[in-house]
């Protein structure tokens, strides 16, 4: 960062020193915040499908009434089993058509599972009336499964970069044309780990689920679309969102099985018992969408998506799990994922809500209401939202949303360049008297933004920043827990890598603008005005008559209310369960 930007950015919380800054930069200081070009990505033009989740296709069947090339129908009524019907009725959907499940329960006994097809969308008639029921009979699937990944891309897919690969670019030339390097078709780009900013070795251990080798060598990647070949140059999006290194050898490899234009919407999507792993397992996806879609009643993942370039999950309801530990009770699990949008959902009871980490790139997660996080023991408070969670995720943007703690741990490696910008981190929830933190960015996480968020919550005594001082405990209720070592404790001892020491290179690198907290009672470094979003170009019309934008130090009151909170309060007050059933059931039947 050059000069200006350090005068310009750590803003001094000293009267003479803000008067002496405001006169010697008067007219940058009324002008509207906005990153340093080096800590951004274009998040408003790369997030999500281009022009919104289509709605143009039309309708090829209603299950329960006919199944063009088939004599059989799907009955839908909780006790028969379905998924003959549904897997001919997507099987043997044309292109851009609809396969509709009107208002019924649907029982299948096996995973439906569908790994090259794409273009069609599965529609319900909305998740209070559409059942999705696995009453599976095997172990170790899932109820709904997409797309199939590619494990270890053959070397000849593979050529080494030569020119441009560097922040913001959409064009890269390469030493040979590899096999399959064909327009419209996914490329990946990586290079080597260097070790120090970018390493896959975290107190856990080596990582190896994060990058394309899966040996955790070179995890700092994102992909891209081919538009364009001529020779050995190609032209690409989204634009790159990091400068990539010669010295640290770096590659593009086509990537030719992945699915697109699959879309799941308007339906609940449950177990009759605990056989399948995951709800819906979501793989090599481009351009894909889960939409208004309850999920209830999990072993592991509510949804996983596994290498994904411009997907779209959003309006959707996340809940309850058979058991909450690792490994169980999540909700989105998102890895190795580029240009991603995330958008007014709702995750309630859950132990690990929402994770975009793992190798995800240039990723937004807007506007979610995360509520009722559970952990083992229940007292003890686990983070809503896991930033970093395997090496090695960067630019990703979270906004407007509403959860007690984002983390950015380093369990299984590094990140970088993490934005959070308008959220109410609210560092506390329900039951929970240990280990409150508004924010954690542990060791290993640098460059990251923090502007304009509300951080804690009122009613209880909170600490400012730990100054990176052992003897933090779980009893301290802390607005900023910076450089940490390991994910759950908060002393130096333990196992694996580098954990002897808190890295000071996290607050070092750490950008802190105009945030409100509850220590403090301030705005820490305040500026005259900050925009309305980073990724919206106006008013999002999901917020309807709620005032947005609903966070910020600027605004009175500090918090306002987001759709995906009010559609939780509704549900409250609507007096439906919270807590899970004994047995599984559906919270909403037809």
């Amino acid at each position: 960062m050059n000069s200006f930007h350090n005068r310009f950015y750590a803003v001094p919380r000293t009267a003479g020193l803000l008067l002496v800054l405001l006169f010697l930069l008067p007219s940058v200081w009324a002008q509207t915040f906005t990153l340093p070009p080096s800590r951004t990505s274009n998040w408003a033009a790369t997030a999500g499908i281009p022009g919104g989740i289509p709605t143009n296709y039309t309708v090829f069947c209603n299950v329960q009434q006919s199944i063009p090339g088939t004599n059989i129908v799907a009955v839908g009524n909780g006790v028969a089993d379905d998924y003959p019907a549904l897997n001919a009725a997507i099987t043997l959907c044309p292109p851009n058509q609809v396969v509709y499940l009107p208002s019924g329960k649907y029982r299948i006994t096996q995973c439906l599972n569908f790994p090259y097809k794409n273009n069609y969308i599965l529609r319900g008639a909305g998740p209070a009336l559409t059942s999705l029921v696995g009453a599976l009979t095997n172990t170790g699937k899932a109820v709904l499964s997409v797309g199939e990944g590619e494990w270890l891309p053959p070397a000849n897919r593979t050529a080494n970069i030569m020119a441009g690969a560097t922040l913001g670019s959409t064009n890269i030339t390469l030493d040979v044309a590899p096999v399959s390097l064909l327009t419209n078709s996914l490329l990946v780009i990586d290079q080597l780990n260097d070790g120090t900013n970018v390493t896959a070795n975290g107190t856990y251990g080596l990582c190896i689920f994060a990058d394309r080798l899966h040996n955790g060598t070179r995890n700092l990647s994102q992909l891209v679309a081919i538009t364009k070949v001529n020779g050995t140059t190609v032209t690409f999006w989204p634009p790159l969102n990091a400068n990539y290194s010669a010295a640290l050898a770096p590659q593009a490899t086509t990537w030719t099985t992945y699915i697109q234009g699959v879309g799941i919407e308007d339906l609940c999507i449950t177990n009759s018992n605990t056989n399948p792993t995951d709800n819906v397992d979501m793989t090599s996806a481009y351009r894909c969408w889960f939409k208004n879609i309850e999920s209830a009643n999990v072993v592991s993942h509510h949804l996983l998506l596994f290498q994904g370039l411009q997907c779209v999950v959003r309006d959707s309801y996340f809940h309850d799990g058979f058991t909450f530990q690792v490994g169980a009770g999540y909700g989105v699990d998102v890895r190795i994922t580029t240009a991603s949008l995330f958008e007014n959902n709702l995750f309630n009871r859950l132990y690990f809500p929402l994770s975009i980490s793992s190798g995800c790139s240039g990723n937004v997660a807007g506007y979610n209401y995360i509520i009722n996080t559970i952990s083992s023991p229940t007292n003890y408070m686990i983070s809503g939202i896991s930033a970093a969670h395997g090496a090695h995720p960067t630019m990703n943007l979270f906004e407007g949303n509403i959860v007690n703690e984002p983390q950015a741990d380093f369990g299984w490696g590094s990140s970088s360049y993490l934005t959070f910008f308008r959220n109410w981190l609210t560092g506390s929830d329900a039951g929970i008297d240990s280990n409150r933190k508004a924010l954690a960015l542990d060791s290993h996480s640098r460059w990251d933004n923090v502007v304009g968020n509300v951080l804690g919550s009122t009613n209880f005594f909170w600490g400012y920043d730990d100054g990176q001082v052992a003897g933090l405990t779980s009893a301290t209720n802390i607005i900023y827990r910076l450089g940490y070592p390991n994910e759950g404790n908060n002393d130096y001892s333990g196992w694996g890598l580098d954990i002897t020491n808190l890295d000071t290179g996290v607050k070092a690198t750490l950008l802190r603008v105009a945030n409100y907290d509850y220590a403090t009672h301030s705005t820490v470094n305040p500026i005259n005005s900050l925009p309305a979003s980073l990724y919206l170009l106006g008013r999002p019309a999901f917020f309807g008559a709620f005032p947005w934008p609903a966070i910020g130090p600027d605004l009175t009151p500090l918090t306002g209310t987001i759709p995906a909170q009010a559609r939780f309060n509704s549900i409250i007050s609507g007096g439906l369960p919270l807590s899970p059933p004994p047995a599984p059931v559906l919270r909403i039947s037809p």
